[in-house]
């Protein structure tokens, strides 16, 4: 409490004490002030009864002129404008040099050297820093503008069963193998809330020129309009290039992002990242660039596999058990993504067309077999890594690799690839 605040506050008292005739009320009224402006009770007394006045102590005043002042700034300013911290602990030598160069008066150097580094503060305070030095780093604002354009929200907000196809989750997952240091391959995920179709893309690091093709490829893959795009925080994609992007491309879309912290708000995509991409490709790291062929080839079968033959079922409610132990969970009939999509009634005649075609024209057992050879990447990653030359360039693998032999587990009973006249998607013929 100021010596103000303490003498505002016993003259506001003062109207009360000697207003009240009964002592008891009065005592009770000086401990108050009392213990409010923690001095002694007699003191205290006399002020409100109007025997004596509130004392108002001078401070000691200031211990240097306005030309020592002046000299703080010319050496502060000399010395690059440094934090008066700093500049105390150099202030001795900073006035030798400019004595050098100036005539320094020895009084107000001598005065500059006895201020302490809270006086050297408040003089310093408010001033703009000096020409002379270089540049000052660029400091992130507190408030980023991007972040307060997205509102912060639950993806899960409303039950998967209750909205219409479009509605994106968008994640990131990298093949580090545990290791975050230097540079490796990350995939670009996406997945429909409805219909639980799956895109994913590859992307050498999280720069935009490699991600932004990758994120955008994946919006393109879904065979319906999208309607809201709901990411995580991380900085792939809260920035102005992907937002930017989204807003040309999909401007109808409603962006959203989770609550920092909460993974479970974006639950749709994150269990998609376990269950599609670490299935069948595990925690590796990839970080080898020559890999990326090879990569984007699986990650184009693993979508396609993963969205016209891997059945799904879909949440359709979830209730707590009367004893309380655990949720009793109702579930639809298992469906595949592309059943579902075509069930919604949401495609357009030419995105229904191309989905029953890749049905007729595409074995799902000879794609599996082709994907569990392209899980061979550790192959491949090892014959980079002992310098063999690779066929055909720097993302393919050599004529007697095990990418290019037979897949893993084929026999002579195995059924041949189909022999259809209309040619498969292009993720199959290029595998």
């Amino acid at each position: 409490m100021s010596r103000t605040s303490k003498k505002d506050y016993l003259l506001k008292m003062q109207e009360d004490y000697l207003g009240e005739w009964g002592r008891r009320k009065r005592s009770r009224l000086l401990d108050e002030a009392c213990r409010v402006t923690g001095l002694e009770r007699k003191y205290v007394n006399k002020i409100l009864l109007g025997h004596r006045e509130y004392r108002e102590r001078k401070g000691r005043g200031k211990g240097h002129s306005p030309a020592a002042e002046t000299l703080l700034v010319q050496a502060w300013e000399g010395a690059g404008c440094p934090c008066a911290k700093y500049l105390k602990s150099a202030i001795g030598k900073v006035l030798r040099d400019l004595g050098e160069l100036q005539n320094v008066p020895e009084e107000d150097a001598r005065q500059v050297r006895a201020m302490s580094a809270s006086t050297m503060e408040r003089i310093l305070r408010g001033r703009p820093r000096s020409a002379r030095v270089w540049s000052r780093r660029t400091r992130r604002p507190g408030a980023n503008r991007i972040m307060a354009q997205i509102p912060c929200e639950s993806g899960e907000r409303v039950h998967a069963c209750e909205v219409d196809p479009g509605d994106i989750q968008v994640d990131s997952v990298a093949f580090c193998g545990g290791n975050s240091e230097g540079s490796f391959f990350w995939a670009a995920t996406a997945t429909d809330r409805a219909t639980q179709w799956f895109e994913a893309r590859t992307s050498w690091n999280l720069c935009a020129a490699n991600y932004v093709p990758a994120f955008e490829g994946n919006l393109e893959g879904f065979p319906f309009p999208i309607r809201g795009i709901h990411s995580d925080n991380g900085p792939e994609f809260i920035n102005a290039v992907i937002f930017a992007h989204e807003k040309g491309h999909w401007p109808e879309a409603r962006l959203s992002r989770s609550w920092p912290g909460r993974k479970n708000h974006n639950a749709h995509i994150e269990q998609k990242n376990g269950s599609v991409l670490r299935t069948f490709l595990g925690d590796v790291r990839l970080a080898d660039p020559r890999l990326g062929r090879a990569l984007g080839l699986l990650l184009e079968a693993i979508n396609l596999y993963n969205n016209y033959f891997r059945p799904c079922v879909m949440l359709l409610s979830k209730t707590k058990r009367p004893d309380g132990k655990g949720w009793r969970c109702v579930y639809d009939e298992p469906r595949t993504p592309a059943q579902r999509a075509l069930a919604s009634g949401m495609l357009t005649e030419q995105a229904k067309k191309k989905i029953e075609e890749t049905l007729a024209n595409t074995n799902g057992v000879w794609l599996m077999e082709l994907i569990g050879k392209r899980r061979r990447l550790l192959a491949l990653k090892r014959e980079l890594e002992r310098g063999k030359p690779s066929a055909g360039g720097d993302a393919g693998a050599s004529s007697d690799s095990p990418l290019r032999g037979a897949p893993p587990g084929t026999s002579s009973s195995f059924p041949a690839p189909p022999q259809n006249p209309t040619p498969p998607l292009s993720p199959v013929s290029s595998i």
